[in-house]
């Protein structure tokens, strides 16, 4: 599946979620913060950074590019390598939790769902390579799910294998 931003609708390109930075993951010390920051991204079809796929029985969702996790590190969208993560060798600013998700078709929002409401990931602006930040929301508070720049639309991309 693809996440196309909905507040980025009106833009010549679909702008997608994405989390490619291969540098980044090649680099020394990698393994002591085994997460790549996501990003808003201009679509292109069949790129396996920008595809996602659902895990039903955990809520994780995993890139096909590399199967690791949408998760949410210091505030941020990212993509944990959850393979690389050693807890003796790992930043201490890592969250060591994974991060399980719902898709909310009303308010066309991510949601992780959390003892007092849920965190959700949303745009500042919708411009090629926005960072994606985590934001919160109480239970029964549900304005912040109602920001279009927190809206995401689910494109499925269908194989035949």
């Amino acid at each position: 599946m693809y996440l196309h931003s909905v507040a980025a609708e009106e833009e010549g390109t679909p702008l997608i979620i994405t989390c490619e930075n291969e540098d980044r993951i090649a680099a020394p010390g990698f393994s002591l913060f085994p997460a790549v920051p996501c990003y808003l991204e201009e679509w292109v079809k069949e790129n396996k950074h920008m595809e996602f796929h659902y895990e039903e029985e955990t809520g994780y969702i995993k890139d096909f590019a590399h199967e690791w996790e949408l998760c949410s590190q210091g505030g941020e969208l990212a993509l944990c390598d959850w393979a690389s993560y050693n807890v003796h060798t790992v930043s201490g600013s890592f969250s060591s939790s994974h991060t399980n998700w719902l898709y909310d078709g009303t308010t066309q929002t991510l949601q992780h769902e959390t003892d007092y409401g849920a965190t959700f990931p949303y745009v500042t602006h919708t411009s090629k390579w926005a960072e994606i930040h985590m934001d919160q929301h109480m239970t029964g508070d549900t304005g912040p799910l109602h920001n279009v720049n927190a809206q995401f639309r689910i494109e499925y991309c269908w194989k035949n294998f």
